[in-house]
């Protein structure tokens, strides 16, 4: 089993911050927590587990990070367009 927790701030509209969000892995051997950052994924790096040195791939699903990151900056777009619009 492979859990994931995810922290993260996010400092403007524009500014996503998705590279920054941290984010902990259970180890699937030994259940410790391996911390990583999203970057890590979107870069396809491997993880280390600090307890049992197993290796974790971490892969960027079917370009799930880019299609989030797309879709999350056009919500963004929307929502600044809207909030301008009512300011009118």
């Amino acid at each position: 089993m492979f859990s994931i927790s995810i922290k993260g701030s996010f400092e403007g509209p524009r500014d996503l911050g998705l590279d920054r969000i941290s984010m902990d892995a259970t180890c699937p051997r030994c259940q410790l927590q391996t911390p990583f950052f999203l970057r890590d994924v979107r870069l396809g790096r491997v993880l280390v587990c600090r307890g049992c040195r197993v290796n974790i791939a971490l892969n960027d699903y079917l370009g799930g990070y880019e299609r989030t990151r797309k879709r999350l900056t056009r919500s963004m777009d929307d929502l600044v367009k809207t909030l301008s619009r009512l300011g009118q």
